[in-house]
């Protein structure tokens, strides 16, 4: 398990593993976090990639770019906070 945080650094594809702290899109086991103020905002499509052990969203996720467009499909976790 690895907690992979959005930097949204080379577009607003999250499937893009350049958008990822880690360089790599998360996978399963992983904890997805939003945070701070990213360059890209981000465009989900869970159809591709919507399975996780948790979402997170903290408070300083903000800027104008700050947005989290689920285009469609379903997302499965086991928690989520924000």
């Amino acid at each position: 398990m690895a907690v992979t945080t959005w930097t949204g650094a080379a577009s607003t594809d999250f499937n893009t593993a350049a958008n990822w702290d880690t360089g790599s899109v998360p996978g399963a086991s992983d904890i997805v976090l939003f945070s701070g103020e990213p360059p890209n905002a981000c465009v989900w499509a869970p159809g591709t990639n919507g399975t996780f052990d948790s979402l997170r969203v903290t408070a300083d996720f903000g800027g104008p770019n700050s947005t989290i467009t689920i285009s469609a499909g379903t997302i499965n976790l086991k928690s989520a906070y924000f």
